[in-house]
């Protein structure tokens, strides 16, 4: 490896680092000011609320992924296009999940076990600047995406820490001065338009939509392979998001945060420390690949794997160990935690991430073509299952079991899958 790829490899992985640091440094302190400035049940409401907006926002719910990968492949041919089909898909996604999202919370969220003890004032303007503040995270973060293409990661990463961290400690300060969760509602969404505003002008891009009618194949196919990537996202959204919304139809408020605070430690801090390394190499591997240096990237991608698998022993050990002691000094022993919940919930969270991670070679070369809707629909199944049978509402662990088994079965098929598209791979390069 060059000197050159090096030092680009060094810088992104830096921000990356940075950002996940802030990340950490700042969860350590947010869910316990939290529960100190609006309650544990304040704090179960807002986490409740911002779950989707904040799990569709954390995986890029938008087409800017297949565009950046395929602008790295094309070496940044058609940028200009491809910036435009990106924001106007993105804003085909506002409206998808607008739709969506206020038929669920207007027709049937009070009629959630988490309202029906207390109400929320203010709820339905509460749930439209949250959606408000949602969709211009989305727009934020298509051109913080698009803006990666070059390899320049580092740049963008940094940014997303420092609005993260801002985001948390601002919301969580806000509890000091008021119980109105109105009042933080409108503070997240002045926070995101900072946001889209700063990210607008340190990456300045061309947009033009009579671009759209010029090449209508290159759309289709930007269409195709950002739909993949998409069903993939959305995939990861149901198994985080998703559940929080069946727990909070099932449970309380307290029982929502206290399953929002055990994924915060020991799901989040997975899927953070995985992407300090992932987003890098997404570009690293269609950088090679597209050189036709197949060995060059196999080498990267055994490299990452073995060290990757590492970092999970070793956080299963940290868990069973020490993983319920640290929860409840953090939480300031807040929660009767149900048996098993945090070993429950780290155990789906790695079967997650070793399978989300089976796909990183097909994705860096936008070729998850069936796979994702595949996978996509065993989750749907499974989830509308456990809805439709109230058995599981008794028994939060048992929910877990059953998710833990549908991701197992997820992995086994992106193993498989993985190990096909290795081969080809080799017979690509020969």
């Amino acid at each position: 490896m060059n000197k050159f790829n090096f030092e680009r490899i060094k810088k992104n992985i830096f921000g990356n680092s940075f950002r996940f640091s802030a990340s950490i440094i700042v969860q350590v302190f947010y869910l316990p000011l939290m529960f100190y400035t609006w309650g544990p049940v304040n704090t179960g409401y807002w986490l409740f609320l911002i779950a989707a907006p904040q799990i569709l926002s954390f995986w890029k719910i938008n087409f800017s992924e297949a565009a950046k990968q395929e602008l790295t492949l094309r070496n940044g041919k058609n940028e200009s296009y491809l910036y435009t089909v990106s924001l106007f898909l993105t804003f085909f996604v506002i409206l998808f999940f607008g739709l969506i999202y206020f038929t669920l919370n207007i027709l049937f969220l009070e009629n959630f076990e988490i309202f029906k003890t207390t109400k929320v004032n203010y709820f339905y303007y509460i749930i439209v600047i949250v959606f408000f503040s949602f969709s211009l995270d989305l727009v934020s973060n298509n051109i913080l995406t698009l803006s990666q293409y070059k390899g320049k990661i580092y740049k963008s990463e940094i940014l997303i820490g420092i609005f993260d961290s801002l985001e948390k400690i601002t919301i969580g300060i806000i509890g000091l001065l008021t119980s109105e969760l109105i009042i933080a509602a409108y503070f997240y969404l002045i926070i995101k338009i900072l946001k889209l505003f700063i990210s607008k002008y340190l990456f300045k891009f061309s947009f033009n939509y009579k671009l759209l009618n010029k090449n209508k194949k290159l759309l289709k196919n930007i269409f195709k392979k950002s739909l993949n990537i998409y069903y993939l996202n959305i995939t990861n959204v149901i198994n985080i998001s998703g559940l929080i919304y069946i727990i909070g139809f099932f449970f309380t408020a307290e029982i929502v945060a206290m399953v929002s605070a055990v994924q915060t430690m020991f799901r989040f801090t997975i899927y953070s420390v995985n992407r300090v390394f992932i987003d890098v190499l997404f570009f690293e591997f269609a950088n090679y690949i597209r050189s036709r240096n197949i060995q060059k990237a196999l080498e990267i991608y055994k490299f990452q794997r073995f060290y990757f698998i590492l970092f999970l022993i070793i956080f299963a050990l940290f868990t069973i160990f020490l993983g319920e002691l640290i929860f409840n000094i953090w939480t300031n022993y807040n929660f009767t935690l149900f048996s098993n919940i945090i070993l429950l919930i780290t155990l789906d969270s790695i079967i997650s991430i070793i399978s989300y991670n089976n796909l990183l070679l097909a994705r860096s070369m936008n070729r998850i073509d069936k796979i994702s809707f595949k996978i996509l629909l065993i989750s749907l199944i499974v989830f509308v299952m456990i809805l439709y049978f109230d058995y599981f509402k008794i028994d939060l662990e048992k929910l877990y079991l059953i998710v833990i088994l549908k991701n197992s079965i997820e992995c086994l098929y992106t193993y498989f899958f993985n190990k096909n598209f290795i081969k080809q791979l080799k017979l690509y390069e020969t």
